[in-house]
């Protein structure tokens, strides 16, 4: 008998914290993107977080399997190569919506990504749907446009910042689809770390020529400590991610860290309330705390998949 066997409740509970850990790390570092791109360029911070984290992926693949990391290396897959450029795409559209609106507007919008990944599935794979799944695919959209109407009114920058925002942060959920898609595909007959390693040299590669490395040594202390919270954010929280599906259903999983969004409202409000950092209050309304709990809540519902239960 397996530890799994022999312990469904703490495996499962293990694996519900590490998906915990994962919607806080996502939380708090949306904040974080938000405070480094006042001082380095989006293209600059979206270039060392996939440098970084190449880096530290590739030691360990070498530490634990030299052979397979320097073959994959030499000859690395098509698809993890467009994986990694959309990706790229996704962490970059996602830096220039953050820049053009607020941490809260960014994680409610970038809700598009699971929710559209849910609608491919649909579509794609004729997935059929309960009666739960459908109140999601209602909910989601109508949050979404009761939280946009409300900031339409409150936000403190102007209207045509939002809406070029939300137009950057679509363009992040449409390529997060595409690179889960591809992710899904090659997980099937490679390890998650390998495939990410290639992952992240594509994405780092393809922000090489709008960076300008040698910014670097002009950093404060500050910005150093931020930008390498973002690395390790970016291996951390996809650690957890990997971990957390391994012990504990997807669909829970999903549940989850679909939260995040809602954490990011909780910590904005708070750090806005005493004006900390240098960040601009959040304005959100009885309307916009409704469409963020519909558009959490419509995620949840629509990616849910309940366990079969045993005869």
């Amino acid at each position: 008998m397996n530890k799994l066997e022999s312990d469904p409740g703490k495996d499962y509970y293990t694996g519900a914290l590490a998906a915990g850990m994962t919607a806080l790390i996502w939380a708090v570092q949306a904040i974080i993107l938000k405070l480094a791109v006042v001082s380095v360029s989006p293209s600059l911070v979206v270039w060392f977080r996939f440098v970084f984290a190449f880096f530290v992926i590739l030691l360990f693949s070498l530490m634990s399997d030299k052979k397979e990391t320097l073959r994959i290396l030499r000859r690395p897959p098509p698809k993890a190569i467009l994986a990694g450029l959309f990706l790229g795409l996704n962490y970059y559209g996602f830096i220039k919506g953050l820049e053009l609106t607020t941490p809260s507007n960014a994680q409610i919008g970038i809700q598009l990504g699971p929710f559209g990944l849910a609608l491919f599935g649909i579509f794609h794979f004729k997935e059929k749907l309960n009666n739960l799944q459908k109140s999601g695919l209602i909910l989601t959209p109508v949050g979404l446009v009761l939280f946009f109407k409300d900031q339409l009114g409150n936000f403190l920058y102007n209207e045509q910042a939002l809406i070029a925002g939300y137009i950057w942060i679509l363009f992040a959920a449409a390529t997060w689809i595409a690179y889960s898609v591809l992710q899904k595909i090659l997980g099937q007959t490679l390890k998650n770390s390998l495939v990410l390693m290639v992952v992240y040299l594509t994405a780092g590669l393809l922000f090489t020529p709008l960076t300008t490395p040698p910014q670097l040594l002009d950093w404060t202390p500050l910005i150093w400590t931020m930008m390498l919270i973002l690395g390790g954010t970016t291996l951390l929280s996809y650690g957890f991610l990997a971990f957390s599906l391994s012990k504990t259903p997807a669909s829970v999983v999903s549940m989850i860290i679909t939260v995040n969004p809602l954490l990011t409202i909780f910590i904005m409000t708070n750090i806005s309330a005493e004006n900390s950092w240098g960040l601009l209050p959040e304005r959100i309304q009885g309307l916009g705390n409704a469409g963020a709990l519909f558009v959490v809540a419509g995620v949840i519902l629509s990616v849910y998949r309940p366990r079969k239960k045993l005869l």
